[in-house]
């Protein structure tokens, strides 16, 4: 299998005008780009796999896949390699990736934190606590002083954090607005929900300390990472923040009855389980955007195969 692999990446290689068929003096991005239009299976090869997320975006790009084999004009050769190249790479990615998701237990609060973006500790002690981050797509933890704090009370889910930022650039407006513009493309906090581990419907909320929620619904489809199916939904989530000479703070109150599953006919129960993600979006003061997550997260908040699974305690 091996051998035949190789004989065929060359006769690929030997297909694209100017390529000669030794690696190394090939280019990169082209052999990955030619690696992913051949790979018509890659998506369902790499199902149930840490690479799932990344190999389903060669879904539909059976068009630049041909351009990209054939000889098609300059320009349209040259998207195709880069958007084939760029798909491989990730699914590359994901063979060096040693981290699997692990179970967290959410303790129960005996009182119902006040969402009011202070961070009380005798509101949040009995909370989950993580310190530190790491940056998405990277193993190595960062010893950046970040506080993420996970409860529940009632029928919701309590969620606050602290990130430290010495320049806190704040974005306000949601769906129709500009891409840089959002509230996910400064600093924010993005939590993520999917309710049934094996469903594909999932939640993402953002909020930052001013105050601004965004709610939408997603979901995973087979051929596609994800969908969103609502970009403002109505879900009564409660969010409040704050700034102080250290960073941000934010809190968030999600009512967990509200999210479509068993929780629509009972309440949370002890023992509960369902599959969480908190992302930090960090903007700095040159435009550049950075993510990070309390572990390890490989390419995208949208990856639900990454996700914690949670356990109400």
């Amino acid at each position: 299998m091996k051998n035949r692999f190789f004989s065929l990446f060359g006769t690929l290689l030997l297909m694209v005008p100017g390529c000669t068929p030794p690696l190394e003096q090939a280019n990169p991005a082209l052999e990955a780009a030619l690696r992913c239009a051949a790979a018509k299976d890659l998506p369902e090869r790499c199902k149930n796999t840490p690479a799932e997320f990344a190999a389903k975006q060669r879904s539909g790009k059976e068009i630049q896949a041909k351009l990209l084999l054939g000889v098609p004009p300059d320009q349209l050769r040259q998207e195709a390699i880069e958007t084939l190249a760029k798909i491989q790479r990730e699914v590359d990615r994901a063979t060096h990736w040693n981290y699997r998701p692990e179970t967290i237990r959410i303790p129960y609060l005996k009182k119902a934190p006040f969402v009011d973006g202070i961070l009380s500790e005798n509101e949040w002690q009995e909370a989950f606590r993580h310190t530190n981050a790491f940056q998405i797509n990277s193993e190595e933890q960062l010893q950046d002083g970040s506080l993420w704090l996970v409860g529940w009370h009632g029928d919701t889910l309590y969620i606050a954090v602290h990130f430290i930022d010495q320049e806190c650039c704040f974005r306000r407006l949601r769906s129709g607005a500009p891409e840089k513009e959002r509230i996910y493309s400064g600093d924010a906090l993005e939590c993520f929900i999917r309710p049934r581990k094996n469903s594909k419907l999932y939640y993402e909320f953002l909020a930052n300390p001013l105050g601004d929620l965004w709610s939408l619904t997603h979901v995973v489809l087979r051929s596609s990472p994800y969908l969103t199916l609502e970009e403002e939904s109505s879900l009564a989530v409660n969010t409040r923040g704050s700034c102080d000479a250290t960073g941000y703070f934010v809190e968030i109150a999600i009512p967990l009855r509200q999210l479509f599953s068993d929780w629509n006919i009972r309440p949370p129960q002890q023992g509960d389980s369902f599959s969480l993600m908190l992302v930090r979006s960090d903007l700095s003061a040159n435009g550049e955007i950075r993510r990070y997550s309390p572990v390890p997260l490989l390419y995208d908040g949208h990856n639900i195969h990454g996700y914690l699974n949670a356990i109400l305690d």
